[in-house]
């Protein structure tokens, strides 16, 4: 088995109806800031060379009341829900023995405009540690912004489409990136499962 058989994808993950109103959502009451890096000693940090890119971490707990709480508890939930499943297809599809579920995931919405990027990196750091990474492409309309892979000195391409889910072990072996937008803007939601 290769490497790249560990990366798993699901397209149509939402029915059209609920992908419309979550992006109704994003872009109606949504209230993004500067996405950091990991520095030192787990600290968040700005690096324009490395990242740029907006976001905004939902939770089912402790949420501004500015952002209409009820409703980023619900989507947290759902998007929960989803990721869940479908790391049950993925242990699954691999016939995976150890199969540890935990539903107390980070989240966070993603808004790549024009020119923003993220160079190659993994998921999993000393002061964040990840096993499983999930990134939810929601929109199609804009070029340029596609997942990359990066194995053994060899690229693999993710084209985007709208409504579909990438999952992968969030280690070092699965680097990746973000090719900067080149028009319109990308929205995507990734996870991370501890």
């Amino acid at each position: 088995m290769d490497i790249k058989d560990y990366v798993f994808i699901k397209e149509e993950c939402f029915d059209e109806e609920t992908l419309k109103r979550l992006l109704k959502w994003i872009k109606n009451d949504v209230f993004f800031e500067e996405a950091p890096v990991t520095g030192p000693h787990g600290k968040g940090i700005i690096s324009k060379g490395i990242r740029q890119v907006s976001q905004r971490f939902i939770t089912n707990l402790n949420v501004p009341k500015s952002e209409n709480s009820y409703t980023s508890v619900m989507w947290y939930n759902l998007l929960v829900h989803l990721f869940m499943s479908l790391t049950i297809d993925y242990f699954n599809k691999h016939n995976f023995v150890d199969r540890v579920l935990d539903s107390d995931m980070e989240i966070v919405i993603l808004k790549y405009e024009k020119t923003d990027f993220y160079k190659p990196h993994s998921d999993h750091h000393k002061f964040t540690p990840r096993n499983i990474s999930f990134t939810f492409i929601l929109n199609d309309g804009f070029t340029g912004g596609e997942f990359n892979f990066y194995f053994n000195n060899t690229e693999l391409k993710i084209q985007n489409k709208k409504n579909m889910c990438i999952l992968f072990p969030s280690n070092f072996m699965f680097a990746h990136s973000i090719q900067p937008v080149t028009q319109g803007t990308r929205y995507a939601i990734v996870g991370w499962m501890p």
